[in-house]
């Protein structure tokens, strides 16, 4: 395909002519998404991708990509629906197949470079496939959002536009609320945790992509320790743990008030098709974590073994996938001057779904243009997901285990939120994310907690600095910096 297929003046004639070529244009900004999260490659800004040069026609905002699939949203019907669902099923369940067919640690070690090179090239190459679905789902529910917002603005009730973004059906978070409650009302109420230990163990090992990391490099599983201070937690707050034990029967009734909505709005078929691709994405978004979160800890051992063969095991984190088959095929290392370089700083700039990294001098220049390329806005734009206004001192949270200098009255900003953040939560005075939407954990425990959260930011914890003072609208998914400078 064309570089200039992808400017501007040609995305309408694109979008008419080709419509599956927006996967393309999502691969590029999702491969940043591959490297950044399987082998925490630090981005520059991952609001921004661009070619490998400094022609300025050739970059892309993500805002420009939902400006593409606005138009795309026009063209959408039920064969192209029924196609993306198709195309993901398959995705998720080969990359699956493929991470639970990869060794162990105590496998691995035995096994020849031949033998890992074809794990891992299967491997990456299923992984790759995914990586669009870590972004189309973002982009399709803003514009779908704004598109479904527009047409109860039409007829005057835009204040419904909540009771409609809902995902499809229950998400693996859903699973595992229903699940623990379950597992935690079979318990004797006044049995002693330490007693059953085997129990606990076998429910934590089913659930180890529950817990998540901020280094993927890194991934630890959700731990029994985790799961004694949540079942602790629920157990202190009954309320809580109904809503756990109800999660599907709320579910359900929230998806059948907002049928019943459609009918008496009388969306005609296109809005239909839109809310109805709405509410995939948004259960979308939850569920391939599942999948994404089991392909890094099964990947684990053979990319541990393979760095480990390159005698470079302190470096894991900035050698890319392709050097790693490179090694097992040819033989071949990054030089040490080069892994040094990026382990001090280095940018990933994709050019049409081509990885270019810049280290030294070139990332100077990286740095010039971006940094006025995309200049610090006062504003920040998300998802207006637990209404309320508050003002407090930003604490960027990345590790809810490292944050003992956390204040009452904060404001809680991370990536997404887990369990193991609920006791920041109750002290914040409201939370803003990069990722998640208005049925995300952070959502659901703010609303309980009645204080603001503002999700899906993207940049939240890129933009913002701690300890200077922002404002939170949690009703319009607004925050704003008092001070940019």
């Amino acid at each position: 395909m064309k570089k200039d297929l992808y400017r501007k003046s040609n995305w309408q004639q694109l979008v008419k002519k080709r419509p599956n070529d927006l996967f393309r244009a999502y691969l590029v900004a999702a491969g940043s998404h591959q490297y950044q999260n399987l082998l925490d490659f630090k981005a520059l800004n991952k609001s921004l991708i661009s070619s490998s040069n400094l022609r300025v026609d050739y970059y892309l905002y993500l805002s420009d990509l939902q400006a593409l699939t606005r138009q795309a949203s026009y063209y959408l019907n039920e064969e192209y629906f029924q196609k993306y669902q198709e195309v993901y099923q398959k995705t998720t369940t080969s990359l699956e197949e493929s991470s639970l067919s990869l060794p162990s640690f105590e496998e691995v070690t035995f096994l020849p470079n031949k033998t890992l090179y074809q794990l891992l090239s299967r491997f990456f190459g299923c992984f790759k496939t995914l990586t669009p679905f870590m972004i189309s789902p973002h982009i399709f529910q803003k514009v779908l959002t704004d598109n479904l917002e527009e047409a109860l603005r039409k007829r005057g009730k835009e204040d419904l536009i909540s009771q409609l973004t809902l995902p499809q059906g229950p998400t693996f978070e859903e699973r595992f609320k229903q699940e623990l409650a379950e597992f935690i009302n079979r318990l004797p109420s006044n049995l002693d945790l330490k007693e059953v230990p085997s129990l606990l163990l076998n429910f934590s090992q089913r659930w180890f992509f529950y817990s998540r990391t901020e280094d993927w490099r890194f991934f630890y599983p959700f731990r029994v320790d985790q799961l004694v201070e949540l079942i602790n937690h629920l157990k202190k707050h009954p309320d809580e743990l109904l809503d756990y034990q109800n999660i599907y029967l709320k579910q359900k009734k929230a998806l059948n008030k907002a049928r019943k909505l459609v009918l008496d709005l009388k969306f005609n078929s296109q809005e239909k098709l839109w809310l109805k691709f709405l509410q995939y994405v948004i259960w979308q978004r939850t569920d391939r974590l599942e999948y994404f979160r089991k392909a890094c800890y099964y990947s684990m051992p053979l990319i541990r073994e393979v760095v480990h063969r390159m005698d470079l095991d302190e470096y894991v984190g900035v050698i890319t996938p392709l050097e790693l088959l490179n090694f097992l095929q040819k033989g071949t290392r990054p030089t040490l001057d080069e892994l040094k370089k990026r382990q001090e700083r280095f940018i990933v700039l994709f050019d049409y779904g081509k990885a270019k990294i810049e280290t030294g001098q070139n990332l100077k220049k990286w740095q010039e243009f971006l940094n006025t390329a995309k200049a610090r806005s006062s504003i920040l734009h998300g998802w207006g997901a637990s209404p309320g206004k508050a003002q407090g001192r930003v604490k960027i949270v990345m590790d809810p285990f490292q944050a003992k200098d956390f204040k009452k009255g904060d404001i809680l900003v991370t990536n997404m939120t887990n369990p193991n953040y609920v006791l920041l939560m109750q002290k914040a005075s409201a939370i803003i994310t990069d990722e998640g939407g208005v049925t995300c954990h952070a959502a659901i425990v703010a609303r309980e907690l009645g204080i603001p959260c503002v999700v899906g930011t993207q940049v939240a914890t890129e933009v913002l600095r701690n300890g200077e003072v922002v404002k939170v609208d949690g009703k319009k998914g607004l925050v704003v910096i008092e001070d940019v400078n």
